[in-house]
Protein backbone atom coordinates (compact mmCIF):
# COMPACT_ATOMS: atom_id res chain seq x y z
CA UNK A 1 0.00 0.00 0.00
CA UNK A 2 1.40 3.35 -0.94
CA UNK A 3 1.53 5.39 1.54
CA UNK A 4 2.80 9.62 0.94
CA UNK A 5 6.22 10.49 2.21
CA UNK A 6 5.13 13.83 4.58
CA UNK A 7 7.77 16.82 3.64
CA UNK A 8 7.75 19.50 6.69
CA UNK A 9 8.14 22.24 5.90
CA UNK A 10 10.03 24.88 8.35
CA UNK A 11 7.84 27.88 9.34
CA UNK A 12 9.57 31.08 7.96
CA UNK A 13 11.36 33.14 10.40
CA UNK A 14 9.57 36.81 10.75
CA UNK A 15 13.21 38.62 9.32
CA UNK A 16 11.23 41.23 8.65
CA UNK A 17 10.35 42.46 11.59
CA UNK A 18 13.99 42.73 12.84
CA UNK A 19 14.29 46.35 10.60
CA UNK A 20 11.44 48.22 12.17
CA UNK A 21 12.53 46.86 15.19
CA UNK A 22 16.04 48.16 15.03
CA UNK A 23 14.92 51.22 13.33
CA UNK A 24 12.45 51.85 16.71
CA UNK A 25 15.79 51.46 18.98
CA UNK A 26 18.10 53.62 16.83
CA UNK A 27 15.26 56.01 17.32
CA UNK A 28 15.30 55.72 20.70
CA UNK A 29 18.96 55.60 21.38
CA UNK A 30 18.91 59.08 18.78
CA UNK A 31 15.74 60.44 21.11
CA UNK A 32 17.56 59.63 24.25
CA UNK A 33 21.04 61.32 23.12
CA UNK A 34 18.93 64.41 21.89
CA UNK A 35 17.57 64.42 25.90
CA UNK A 36 20.63 64.07 26.91
CA UNK A 37 22.48 66.90 24.83
CA UNK A 38 19.40 68.90 25.60
CA UNK A 39 19.97 68.56 29.56
CA UNK A 40 23.68 67.88 29.38
CA UNK A 41 24.16 71.75 28.96
CA UNK A 42 21.37 73.90 30.03
CA UNK A 43 21.66 77.87 29.05
CA UNK A 44 21.37 80.80 30.69
CA UNK A 45 18.22 82.15 31.39
CA UNK A 46 17.44 85.74 30.24
CA UNK A 47 15.39 88.48 31.54
CA UNK A 48 12.13 89.99 29.47
CA UNK A 49 14.70 92.46 27.72
CA UNK A 50 17.14 89.90 26.66
CA UNK A 51 19.60 90.38 28.71
CA UNK A 52 21.36 87.20 30.30
CA UNK A 53 21.34 86.98 34.33
CA UNK A 54 24.27 87.71 35.93
CA UNK A 55 26.11 86.84 39.12
CA UNK A 56 27.67 88.28 42.42
CA UNK A 57 31.85 87.36 41.72
CA UNK A 58 33.84 86.97 44.77
CA UNK A 59 37.35 88.15 43.90
CA UNK A 60 40.72 88.03 45.83
CA UNK A 61 43.06 91.02 44.71
CA UNK A 62 46.76 90.80 45.48
CA UNK A 63 47.98 94.14 46.80
CA UNK A 64 51.52 94.01 45.12
CA UNK A 65 50.37 92.95 42.14
CA UNK A 66 46.80 93.97 41.08
CA UNK A 67 46.03 90.49 40.08
CA UNK A 68 42.64 89.04 39.98
CA UNK A 69 41.11 85.56 41.03
CA UNK A 70 37.92 84.34 41.61
CA UNK A 71 37.00 82.53 44.43
CA UNK A 72 33.70 80.60 46.09
CA UNK A 73 31.52 82.66 48.26
CA UNK A 74 32.76 80.89 51.51
CA UNK A 75 36.62 81.32 50.84
CA UNK A 76 38.87 83.76 52.17
CA UNK A 77 41.45 85.44 50.66
CA UNK A 78 45.36 84.66 51.18
CA UNK A 79 47.55 86.79 53.06
CA UNK A 80 48.57 89.90 50.62
CA UNK A 81 45.02 89.64 49.23
CA UNK A 82 41.85 91.71 49.34
CA UNK A 83 38.47 90.28 49.58
CA UNK A 84 36.32 92.45 46.86
CA UNK A 85 32.67 91.25 46.04
CA UNK A 86 32.08 92.18 42.29
CA UNK A 87 28.19 92.34 41.97
CA UNK A 88 26.83 92.11 38.45
CA UNK A 89 23.82 91.53 38.88
CA UNK A 90 20.61 93.83 37.03
CA UNK A 91 19.40 96.50 39.54
CA UNK A 92 16.30 95.49 40.89
CA UNK A 93 12.91 96.78 40.77
CA UNK A 94 12.42 100.51 42.10
CA UNK A 95 11.98 100.51 45.59
CA UNK A 96 9.02 102.32 47.72
CA UNK A 97 9.73 106.50 48.09
CA UNK A 98 11.30 107.02 51.14
CA UNK A 99 9.56 109.39 54.23
CA UNK A 100 9.95 113.20 53.71
CA UNK A 101 12.74 114.95 55.07
CA UNK A 102 12.69 117.40 57.48
CA UNK A 103 11.18 120.69 56.04
CA UNK A 104 13.64 122.97 54.80
CA UNK A 105 16.17 120.64 54.13
CA UNK A 106 19.38 120.69 51.63
CA UNK A 107 22.02 118.59 50.60
CA UNK A 108 25.50 119.73 50.93
CA UNK A 109 28.51 118.56 48.64
CA UNK A 110 31.13 117.20 50.21
CA UNK A 111 35.06 117.53 48.87
CA UNK A 112 35.85 116.17 45.36
CA UNK A 113 38.70 114.07 46.08
CA UNK A 114 40.64 112.08 43.15
CA UNK A 115 42.38 108.39 43.27
CA UNK A 116 44.78 107.55 40.20
CA UNK A 117 46.04 104.36 39.26
CA UNK A 118 49.16 105.86 39.76
CA UNK A 119 48.90 105.07 43.66
CA UNK A 120 49.09 101.54 45.02
CA UNK A 121 46.26 99.14 45.92
CA UNK A 122 44.70 100.15 49.41
CA UNK A 123 45.31 103.63 49.24
CA UNK A 124 42.35 105.89 50.41
CA UNK A 125 40.20 109.05 49.67
CA UNK A 126 38.50 110.32 52.26
CA UNK A 127 35.92 113.26 52.00
CA UNK A 128 33.20 115.05 54.11
CA UNK A 129 30.54 117.41 53.86
CA UNK A 130 29.44 119.48 56.13
CA UNK A 131 26.61 121.60 56.80
CA UNK A 132 28.85 124.60 57.48
CA UNK A 133 28.56 124.84 53.63
CA UNK A 134 24.60 124.89 54.08
CA UNK A 135 22.98 127.74 52.31
CA UNK A 136 20.27 128.28 55.00
CA UNK A 137 21.94 129.09 57.87
CA UNK A 138 19.39 127.45 60.17
CA UNK A 139 20.45 123.68 58.67
CA UNK A 140 23.07 122.97 60.90
CA UNK A 141 22.27 119.12 61.66
CA UNK A 142 23.20 116.22 59.69
CA UNK A 143 20.20 113.82 58.89
CA UNK A 144 22.11 111.55 56.46
CA UNK A 145 24.11 111.32 53.49
CA UNK A 146 26.32 109.16 51.02
CA UNK A 147 28.86 109.48 48.85
CA UNK A 148 29.10 109.17 45.16
CA UNK A 149 31.68 107.65 43.62
CA UNK A 150 33.22 108.16 40.01
CA UNK A 151 35.71 106.08 37.84
CA UNK A 152 37.36 107.05 34.43
CA UNK A 153 39.08 103.94 33.05
CA UNK A 154 40.88 104.07 29.90
CA UNK A 155 40.46 100.85 28.95
CA UNK A 156 38.04 98.07 28.67
CA UNK A 157 38.56 96.53 32.43
CA UNK A 158 36.36 98.52 34.86
CA UNK A 159 38.77 99.51 38.22
CA UNK A 160 37.40 98.26 41.43
CA UNK A 161 37.00 100.62 44.25
CA UNK A 162 35.33 100.17 47.84
CA UNK A 163 33.54 101.87 50.22
CA UNK A 164 35.74 101.50 53.60
CA UNK A 165 33.10 103.53 56.22
CA UNK A 166 30.44 106.31 55.44
CA UNK A 167 29.12 107.71 58.55
CA UNK A 168 27.28 111.27 60.04
CA UNK A 169 29.54 112.99 62.38
CA UNK A 170 31.08 116.15 63.82
CA UNK A 171 33.60 117.89 61.04
CA UNK A 172 33.56 120.56 58.24
CA UNK A 173 33.25 120.31 54.94
CA UNK A 174 36.92 118.89 53.41
CA UNK A 175 39.10 115.79 53.41
CA UNK A 176 39.82 115.64 57.26
CA UNK A 177 37.52 112.90 58.74
CA UNK A 178 34.26 113.65 60.79
CA UNK A 179 34.72 112.78 65.25
CA UNK A 180 31.90 110.75 66.29
CA UNK A 181 29.04 112.99 67.79
CA UNK A 182 29.17 113.07 71.66
CA UNK A 183 26.82 111.19 73.85
CA UNK A 184 22.97 112.68 73.08
CA UNK A 185 24.06 115.37 70.99
CA UNK A 186 23.33 115.27 66.83
CA UNK A 187 26.08 115.23 64.12
CA UNK A 188 26.60 118.09 61.59
CA UNK A 189 28.53 116.70 58.61
CA UNK A 190 28.72 112.78 56.93
CA UNK A 191 32.33 111.02 55.89
CA UNK A 192 32.59 108.69 53.17
CA UNK A 193 36.25 106.75 52.64
CA UNK A 194 36.79 105.28 49.79
CA UNK A 195 39.84 102.77 48.75
CA UNK A 196 41.48 101.38 45.90
CA UNK A 197 40.74 97.63 45.01
CA UNK A 198 41.86 97.60 41.38
CA UNK A 199 42.88 100.48 39.16
CA UNK A 200 45.10 100.47 35.97
CA UNK A 201 47.68 103.48 35.23
CA UNK A 202 46.31 106.45 33.84
CA UNK A 203 43.11 105.82 35.53
CA UNK A 204 41.14 108.32 37.55
CA UNK A 205 38.38 108.44 40.21
CA UNK A 206 36.59 110.37 42.38
CA UNK A 207 34.65 110.31 45.69
CA UNK A 208 32.61 113.07 46.94
CA UNK A 209 30.14 112.27 50.32
CA UNK A 210 27.53 114.40 50.43
CA UNK A 211 25.12 114.98 53.74
CA UNK A 212 21.05 116.27 54.14
CA UNK A 213 21.38 119.19 56.45
CA UNK A 214 18.21 120.77 57.95
CA UNK A 215 16.90 122.70 60.86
Amino acid sequence: MYRPRRTRIAPRRARTWLVPLACVLIGGLIGLSGAAAKTGTPKAKKHAGGSTVTRVLHLCVTRSTDAVRVVGRHARCARGERSVLLDNRPPGPRGPAGPTGPANSEVVQGAVVTLTGNQPTGSIATSTAGCDHAVNGSNREAYGGGVAVTTHPTTGTPDILSVESSYPGVGVTGEAPATPPEVGKGANAYTATVAISRMFTGDTATAQAYVICGP
